[in-house]
């Protein structure tokens, strides 16, 4: 785990003695249980950028499954969240229960009504979307 935060340009409080794997030179000095680095190495600024780059990555993931997209041209956004997710398994549910018809509320606040009949088409197109954010 990197553990650290960046206070300016190449300048480090580590939490640790490395950073994925990258042991903290000799020539840092302790203050507080920090290790202070002064004029990083560039394999560890590397490293550093790298985590930051993973971290926007998944925050951009994040936000997109947030925003959604959607279902219809001119529909409005469904989301694609793990709550999202769970609200289809209960909508299902209701549906196979016998429920006629019920509206689905996205986390995004989205509302959408929906009838039984028309289910098993969106919870595809749901599932297929979905899942473009967990393929490689």
């Amino acid at each position: 785990m990197i553990a650290y935060t960046i206070t300016s340009k190449n300048k480090v409080w580590m939490l640790d003695d490395s950073v994925e794997g990258v042991d903290i030179p000799q020539w840092c000095y302790t203050k507080e249980g920090y290790h202070i680095v002064e004029e990083l190495p560039q394999d560890v600024l590397d490293l550093i950028n790298e985590s930051k780059t993973k971290d926007e990555s998944k925050q951009a993931i994040r936000d997109a499954k947030s925003k959604g997209k959607p279902y219809t041209a001119d529909g409005p956004n469904i989301s694609f969240t793990k709550d999202d997710a769970m609200g289809m398994l209960q909508v299902k549910a209701a549906f196979e229960l016998g429920v006629p018809s019920t509206t689905i509320e996205f986390s995004n606040g989205t509302k959408l009504p929906m009838e039984a009949k028309e289910f098993p088409e969106f919870a595809k197109w749901f599932a297929n979307e979905r899942n473009k954010f967990f393929k490689n």
